[in-house]
């Protein structure tokens, strides 16, 4: 049986993080040669002997955990732990979990392991994880990763279920795919309440096929900047901030299949470029036919652009503002007292909403 139940680190102390302790937690690939599945290496470095001595490490087959006697005695101080996961024979863990209060977090991307769950948190330290596409990877079915005050960076894959969450520092993420195992991610959820958002689907790295998924990102006043991967739901809202969002679709084999489009700001500018589907020799439907959409300011600016796949109608307009809307040729349209309404194509059957309380707003399709 190679499937674990659970393991978990847990560094559980009251430091303060204005104390000079500092130091990281690293995943890593191991050794075949290893005597057990995981190993872990503790180092501590301090001019304080005290805070050498200080850390008590309870160990189980479970899990390691970490805890302090003192949080006065943490001054120049520096921790490395290192856990090496045995790559073969490959193993599954139900529940993994890394969890500090003022390490950072490294997990590294060679590992041959699956993850049904994978929880990393960090309250204070920086969190940076890495993948690794074209060798021998981890696998992360529900990956929620999370910290407090400091930085999440890296690469990330939503091999179904992918979470991440930031309270007060920024993220900035490379959005990975698969093309070595199937790649079918059930939801991407990233959020912050005061950090800026920056999450970039990888280029080439997502096969060319339709996608389900729900992509569902916001931030309470943080900036948002994303290119994402449109499955059957992409939500990307600040309730005060800026969003740049650039939105690919890709081909369909249902013209009923499932596709909505939301963007929101109570107050700031929106920018979306929503891309026609590239090439695929399977699938030939653009969801742009059949796609629900709505694009809200409160108050500030509103860019908005569909690619020319995009049929249906169009509905409206400004409070205290302007509005300036681009069609191809010949298509039905007509506006007053800030109001607008415009048809494309006569079969496509999407519904967009284009809505500004005070501000301008540009609307191009095709």
């Amino acid at each position: 049986d190679n499937v674990m139940q659970s393991w978990e680190l847990i560094q559980s102390s009251l430091i303060e993080p204005e104390k000079n302790f500092a130091g990281r937690i690293t995943v890593d690939r191991g050794s075949g040669l290893q005597s057990s599945d995981i190993t872990v290496v503790a180092i501590i470095r301090s001019s304080n002997k005290a805070s050498l001595d200080d850390p008590v490490f309870h160990k189980s087959r479970s899990g390691l955990h970490i805890e302090y006697s003192n949080k006065d005695t943490k001054e120049d101080t520096r921790m490395e732990i290192i856990v090496y996961l045995r790559p073969w024979p490959k193993r599954s863990v139900d529940f993994f979990t890394i969890r500090t209060n003022a390490l950072d977090v490294w997990i590294r991307g060679s590992m041959n392991w699956n993850f049904n769950n994978l929880v990393v948190h960090t309250t204070h330290g920086e969190l940076m994880m890495e993948t690794n596409p074209l060798e021998e990877t981890y696998i992360a079915k529900n990956a929620s990763i999370s910290s407090t005050h400091g930085i999440i960076l890296g690469a990330f894959v939503a091999d179904e279920n992918l979470e991440l969450r930031n309270e007060y520092g920024s993220i900035f993420a490379f959005l990975e795919g698969r093309h070595s195992v199937p790649f079918e991610p059930k939801t991407i959820s990233i959020f912050t309440q005061s950090g800026d958002i920056w999450a970039a689907k990888v280029q080439g790295a997502w096969p060319v096929k339709p996608y389900t998924h729900r992509t569902d990102i916001k931030s309470i006043a943080g900036e948002i900047a994303t290119q994402v991967a449109h499955g059957s739901y992409t939500a990307i809202a600040s309730f005060k901030g800026k969003i740049v969002a650039y939105i690919i679709t890709y081909a369909v084999s249902d013209t009923d299949a499932p596709s909505d489009i939301y963007t929101a700001t109570s107050s700031g500018e929106i920018s979306v470029s929503v891309i026609d589907p590239q090439p695929d020799p399977y699938n030939e439907i653009s969801p742009l036919a059949n796609t629900t959409s709505e694009h809200v300011v409160g108050m500030g600016s509103l860019d908005v652009k569909y690619g020319d796949t995009w049929t249906g109608e169009m509905h409206g307009g400004t409070r205290y503002g302007g509005w300036e809307v681009h069609m191809p040729p010949g298509e039905i349209h007509t506006g007053h007292d800030g109001d607008f309404n415009f048809r494309k194509g006569k079969g496509g059957k999407s519904e967009m909403l284009v809505s500004m309380g005070t501000g301008e707003v540009f609307v191009e399709v095709g």
